[in-house]
């Protein structure tokens, strides 16, 4: 599961860092956050949303060159371990979680190619979450980059008219990545059958990730209605209002 940065430029010279994350074996855009500063605090919010649809088991990570990524991934995927002492619980890092480094080596201000470290896990677990034919690299995620600077123009390098507010780019980006999502079927996606049958069928990420059974449209897209969570009222605290306490008593039999 790679991550990477685009560094996107607003109206009046201000800069916005858009962090995107995908899921290898399904192409499934996994989210986005944006924030001003590319930092730790940013990192944390994309690992969050990651985690929130992470099951306790394998996981392969890769991310690039900043420190501060490495740090928010090793910091999240750690459960406490309470002994019963006083202070703050240890925390024991998931042992089947695989966390790589891939650091660009640059010449003559150009990149030139990648150097991969691995940083959290062995190197059979490494091969046993790689498939087959496939070296460590993050061409899945160059390839999620451009998509989206494709099918949203306020990616586009060089460009015209940049976008004024942040909410705008933010609002495109679950746009186009749920489109990706659910309405654009995947050749790699397609799944193996006999010369004989020259007819395949199109899948999506979210087809090959078990969300859904059918490609989306992009009405049935924007028109689906996600229901509520269940409202929890707040709990009160304290001695009631005097008005209830007044209501409880005159409903009370002499």
């Amino acid at each position: 599961m790679p991550a990477d940065a685009l560094r996107v430029q607003l109206q009046k010279r201000l800069v916005v860092w858009m962090v995107l994350a995908i899921q290898v074996s399904t192409r499934l855009w996994r989210g986005g956050v944006l924030s001003v500063s590319r930092d730790k605090a940013l990192i944390a919010r994309l690992v969050a949303k990651v985690k929130a649809g992470a099951f306790s088991g394998p996981l392969r990570w890769v991310t690039h060159g900043l420190a501060s990524d490495v740090s928010a991934w090793q910091k999240a995927f750690r459960t406490p371990v309470f002994s019963g002492q006083k202070g703050r619980p240890g925390r024991l890092a998931w042992p089947e979680v695989v966390i790589g480094q891939m650091v660009k080596q640059s010449q003559k201000g150009r990149v030139t190619g990648g150097a991969p470290h691995l940083i959290q896990g062995s190197k059979a677990q490494l091969e046993a979450l790689l498939p087959m034919g496939q070296v460590w690299n993050t061409a899945y995620m160059e390839r999620l980059n451009a998509t989206f600077r494709q099918r949203l123009g306020r990616l586009v390098r060089r460009r015209g008219c940049p976008v004024g507010q942040k909410a705008t780019l933010e609002a495109g980006m679950y746009r186009v990545g749920c489109v990706s999502n659910f309405g654009t079927p995947h050749k790699s996606l397609r799944p193996e059958q006999p010369h004989a049958a020259r007819k395949w069928v199109e899948r999506t990420p979210a087809m090959a990730a078990g969300i859904t059974h059918a490609v989306w449209t992009v009405a049935e897209l924007l028109t689906y209605r996600v229901a509520p969570t269940t409202f929890v009222p707040p709990r009160r605290r304290g001695r009631p209002p005097k008005t209830r306490l007044s209501q409880v008593l005159a409903s009370a039999p002499m």
